[in-house]
């Protein structure tokens, strides 16, 4: 009944909602349309799964690998005096962890790649993709994504069954023929529909089997058996990538073998960490690979000697201390005296930087530091002790037969008191011009942004006239009405507030209804005097955003150019410049009153160089605090701040503190301001302002842009007049009221 009062929307959708159960009917079409595609899709990456399976099951590589990898764990199980720790079957699982197990000589990979190695050999340089070509692709399948596109299109043909019937029984005149064309898709569907069934059914057995083949409990877990498939997948592609580097690792493995032939004659006299498979069961070993493990796959001859060599660790001479608790200063450090994880880190290090510990020492005792680069002594000092550690070293420095080669190498670094301290203000000494230099670049830059902000008129008069017509918009609101300012965020809500009135106000056009944004660029176009005509304030002209902001604003190169920057990044930068240079001044005192003789010309170095960085770090210092003080005076202009200049008991409210909240304020205020220009030039190109941009040159003859927040000007009084257009038409009154 109230049809004739509706907008145009409504009236749409009225004209649809007389159809009965439209939505369905629609929604079947669709599914008539898409049925062969879904179709097609779920075929492909049946078959594709289904050969991925049988592969997998048939694969002679894997199978050896999976052999290789059982065999090598019992006998490092065995050698390590556990008794009963031989197993006949892994998990899959284990696949995933054989890299993490590297070997005690530095630079020598892991167990992984070490099987990799024996595999590539067994098959003569064979690739993987001989006989495992899907597992290449395995990771671009989801299985869960499959189940839910059968169980999808299941669903879709029992709507359209429904909407055939409902259509039949509503017997609507026209939809007869609708419900003829639906019942023919249904038919011929529902015959493929059964083939789809059957291969979706052939591909589960497959997977159930596959999973069955490596002893799996939950066979027929789709969740298990994306996780294994995933497995394989990481596996294949680890090694892969072991293959490419083969030849290399095996020279390498070998001259490890002739080093360490210490290691090698009895098996009582060495040690390894504990390598860990999950174990299956003599149940779980039914019907699964390992039953059949050795038939026709070749076999790699287990090479007792290379693996102690590349993986394990010398016994002490001593007996083992008894299980007793012991205050920790009388506990004897076993065969290895650091953590694992870090002595692994070391190993890898040392290897990438062909480090030694002579080279290293030298970096301080004969200040050898400045000849060498930046990274490489960033390395270096990730390789000395810490202080905890290398009291720990110290500490036992008698055990020299009980410790591997990597607790050997930092003992020697131990000798050194706080070499890692020492060796990070060497990088910080090469590091220091750098880095002041792009902490003055960044302040300067971010001085000029704060200033732009300030002290550009046409920016403030854009803020003034956006402050104008939302007092308009905001008439007979008590609390908005008669705003003297707002909050800059506000200003992003512009391009998101449009007319509801389908007619562009002055130009003649149905495309689109004006937003605010363009509302009120163009009364700040009318309000301000860049000179003399429209054209060369860029209008309709491609004024994409640029240094000068397509000229329509003054001084604001520094604000368009803060999207490289951040206040709250260079706060953090400043801190640590400080915190270093502190630490190296503590740093050369320590050192003077030690008296280290070895360590006089590291010293001399020291001296001469925080007497230049004292010097520097003042500069720093003036020009972030004025870049700060910028900062402070651009909320202030904003009225962002607590206190506010001329109010009384304002002048003591604003904190001081350059904390990281204050910082990423900053930085919001700076981004909405750059994004508020360049929405103005942007916007210059939409067909609203084009179209009116031969129109108004007189207007823009005004006073030059003078206007500050709580002043009022002829300009800004002559622009209310011009707003109440757009008044009428976002409120949706008629032409004489503006309310």
């Amino acid at each position: 009944g109230l049809a004739k009062n509706i907008d145009e929307i409504d009236a749409f959708m009225l004209k649809l909602a007389r159809v009965d159960a439209l939505r369905p009917k629609i929604e079947s079409l669709l599914t008539a349309m898409t049925f062969q595609n879904d179709v097609r899709d779920i075929l492909r990456t049946v078959e594709f799964v289904e050969t991925l399976a049988r592969e997998v099951m048939q694969s002679k590589q894997l199978k050896t690998f999976m052999r290789y990898a059982l065999e090598v764990h019992n006998y490092i199980a065995a050698a390590s005096g556990k008794e009963n720790a031989a197993i006949s079957g892994f998990k899959v699982d284990a696949l995933e962890g054989l890299d993490g197990f590297r070997s005690t000589l530095p630079g020598h990979g892991n167990l992984l790649e070490y099987l990799a190695d024996g595999l590539h050999q067994a098959f003569d340089g064979d690739d993987l993709e001989d006989g495992l070509k899907s597992l290449s692709r395995t990771k671009d399948v989801d299985l869960n994504a499959v189940s839910e596109t059968i169980d999808g299109v299941a669903a879709s043909l029992e709507n359209v069954k429904n909407t055939i019937s409902q259509t039949r029984e509503a017997n609507q005149p026209g939809f007869g023929q609708l419900a003829n064309t639906l019942d023919q898709f249904l038919t011929k569907a529902s015959r493929i529909q059964a083939e789809v069934d059957k291969e979706v059914s052939n591909m589960r057995t497959n997977l159930a089997l596959m999973m069955q083949f490596f002893g799996e409990k939950n066979a027929n877990s789709a969740g298990r058996q994306a996780r294994v498939l995933e497995i394989l997948h990481n596996w294949y592609s680890a090694v892969q990538s072991a293959f490419e580097g083969v030849d290399a690792r095996l020279d390498q493995a070998a001259a490890a073998k002739t080093a360490e032939d210490r290691f090698v004659e009895k098996q009582g006299e060495v040690t390894f960490r504990a390598l860990h498979f999950a174990k299956l069961t003599e149940k779980q070993l039914e019907s699964t690979a390992w039953e059949k493990l050795g038939h026709h796959c070749p076999r790699v001859e287990l090479c007792t000697n290379e693996i102690d060599a590349l993986f394990g660790m010398r016994k002490t001479d001593a007996p083992a201390p008894a299980p007793v608790a012991q205050p920790a200063s009388s506990q004897t450090a076993g065969v290895e005296i650091l953590d694992g994880k870090r002595k692994h880190l070391v190993s890898i290090l040392i290897s990438s930087c062909k480090a030694t510990p002579e080279v290293i020492l030298s970096m301080i005792n004969d200040a050898q530091f400045e000849k060498v680069s930046v990274d490489l002594l960033k390395c270096y000092a990730e390789i000395a002790p810490s202080p905890e550690e290398q009291q720990l070293l110290l500490a036992n420095g008698t055990a020299s037969e009980a410790t591997d080669s990597t607790d050997e190498f930092l003992k020697r670094l131990a000798s050194v008191p706080n070499l890692r301290e020492l060796l990070k203000t060497a990088v910080f000494t090469k590091t220091f011009g750098e880095d002041a230099e792009g902490i003055v670049r960044d302040s300067a830059r971010l001085l000029k942004a704060s200033t732009d902000v300030v002290t550009s008129r046409a920016l403030t008069q854009y803020l003034l006239c956006v402050l104008e017509v939302g007092n308009v918009l905001n008439r007979g609101m008590a609390k908005l009405e008669n705003c003297e300012g707002y909050k800059i965020d506000a200003i992003a809500m512009l391009a998101n507030i449009r007319s509801t009135s389908m007619e562009d106000i002055g130009s003649g056009s149905n495309d689109c209804a004006v937003t605010l944004l363009e509302f009120a660029v163009k009364t700040f176009l009318e309000t301000c005097n860049r000179g003399g005509t429209r054209g060369s304030i860029a209008v309709g002209s491609g004024g994409r955003a640029s240094s000068d902001a397509g000229g329509l604003f003054d001084h604001v190169e520094g604000l368009l150019a803060h999207d490289r920057l951040s206040v709250e990044a260079l706060l953090e930068r400043k801190l640590e410049f400080d915190s270093a240079l502190t630490r190296a001044l503590s740093i050369a005192s320590a050192l003077k009153t030690a008296g280290q003789s070895n360590t006089t010309t590291f010293q001399d170095r020291m001296t001469v160089f925080l007497r230049r960085a004292e010097r520097v770090q003042v500069q720093v210092n003036t020009l972030f605090t004025g870049m700060h003080s910028t900062l402070k005076s651009m909320m202030a202009h904003l009225g962002l701040s607590r206190a506010r200049p001329g109010r009384p008991g304002g002048n003591d409210t604003e904190p001081t503190a350059f904390s990281a909240d204050v910082a990423r304020r900053y930085d919001d205020v700076l981004a909405v301001v750059r994004m508020a220009v360049l929405e103005v030039v942007e916007v210059l190109d939409s067909p609203y302002l084009v179209q009116l941009g031969g129109a108004g040159k007189e207007s823009v003859k005004v006073a030059r842009a003078s206007v500050f927040i709580g002043r009022k000007s002829k300009a800004a009084a002559k622009s209310r007049m011009t707003v109440k257009m757009l008044a009428r038409s976002v409120r949706g009154g008629d032409g004489g009221d503006e309310n």
